[in-house]
């Protein structure tokens, strides 16, 4: 491009606000006469593209935005890490080009899923056709209703007893808390549901699957919005059965109960036994776990003050020991047991 030459006379740059004629600085025009005849041609025959092009490209990028939006729905788990891993438009076209076609199937029809929380509630029957059929089986697992509770806590409130086992075998989070910090145990305590109950404890006594046992084992973490574990909570309840299945269960799968106070004031399982006044209570917990004679809470308490009513307390574990009323005990219980007799009867 060539540029005029630009007086002499102007030493350095123009002033603002001179009167130099600024045509100089432009560039040469070219004539109509020197321009090419192809060139001319087109742009005599180019056709404009902002209002005619521009609604047909907006309206290819919604329907593309579309389909991607329905095939994520329909296929939530085929096809989530094909669209995360996505860098281009023209893969995203491919994609949509291979998984459209798909959405016609019958075997998509029945999506969205449907509530199961509600068939769970309302029609056992068709909630054990969907629990048997693996395409059902993400969404059962995830399934979430509006108070944060999962398909167990459903069945511990509308008492589906029968479906406790199978859906934690399939995957379903025995520990998962709903919006008060509760548990499906938690909620089948409260709600004194025996039936429930019984299948939770069924599987703390006889599962052995190593996955699952860690699964359990999660149950005995939670708080619930009153800072109390499932533990906690049946001994308040008064429930020595239950308690006695869960410790049995924590001294197997080396659970420290005692790591686990009562939030708020400290106090383990053995203060909320004698703060109940439940004396086979505080003799089952003192057996199952003999370190809580010196568990102390916040406040530095311990649960049982006087030396006698410890003494009492450890004779009575023996004497049950003797007449085999508990047999789920281990060597260590033994013997810190017998120690603490000893050293009761040497301070006397």
């Amino acid at each position: 491009m060539e540029y005029r030459n630009v007086s002499k006379k102007l030493h350095g740059s123009p002033k603002f606000g001179s009167s130099m004629d600024w045509s100089d600085y432009a560039p040469e025009r070219s004539s109509p006469e020197q321009s090419s005849p192809e060139r001319s041609s087109n742009e005599v025959n180019a056709t404009p593209t902002c209002s005619k092009q521009q609604p047909q490209r907006h309206r290819q990028h919604t329907m593309t935005s579309t389909k991607l939006k329905t095939i994520s729905r329909e296929h939530p788990n085929n096809l989530i890490n094909k669209i995360k891993n996505i860098n281009s438009l023209d893969e995203l076209r491919r994609l949509i080009a291979e998984e459209w076609p798909s959405l016609t199937n019958d075997a998509y029809l029945e999506y969205p899923s449907p509530d199961y929380h509600k068939v769970l509630a309302e029609n056992l029957q068709q909630f054990f056709i969907y629990l048997h059929d693996p395409k059902h089986h993400d969404n059962i697992i995830s399934k979430e209703n509006n108070l944060q509770q999962n398909l167990l806590h459903t069945c511990c409130k509308y008492k589906r007893y029968e479906a406790i086992i199978p859906l934690i075998r399939l995957g379903c989070n025995p520990a998962k808390q709903d919006y008060d910090g509760r548990t499906p145990l938690h909620l089948a305590i409260q709600l004194k549901d025996g039936k429930c109950i019984q299948q939770f404890l069924q599987l703390l006594r006889q599962e052995s699957n190593p996955e699952l046992i860690e699964n359990l084992k999660g149950m005995f973490k939670p708080y619930n919005n009153i800072g109390q574990t499932i533990v906690h909570q049946a001994v308040l309840q008064r429930k020595t059965h239950i308690v006695k299945e869960l410790l049995q269960f924590c001294n197997r799968n080396n659970i420290n109960v005692l790591e686990r106070e009562v939030l708020g004031n400290g106090k383990s399982l053995l203060h909320l036994a004698v703060d109940n006044k439940d004396y086979e209570m505080q003799t089952l917990i003192v057996m199952l776990v003999p370190k809580s004679i010196h568990a102390a809470n916040y406040a530095g308490s311990l649960p049982i003050e006087k030396k006698q009513d410890i003494q009492r307390i450890l004779s009575d574990v023996e004497q049950m020991k003797s007449n085999k009323a508990l047999t789920d005990t281990n060597n260590e219980v033994d013997e810190y047991l017998v120690m603490q007799l000893c050293d009761i009867s040497v301070q006397r």
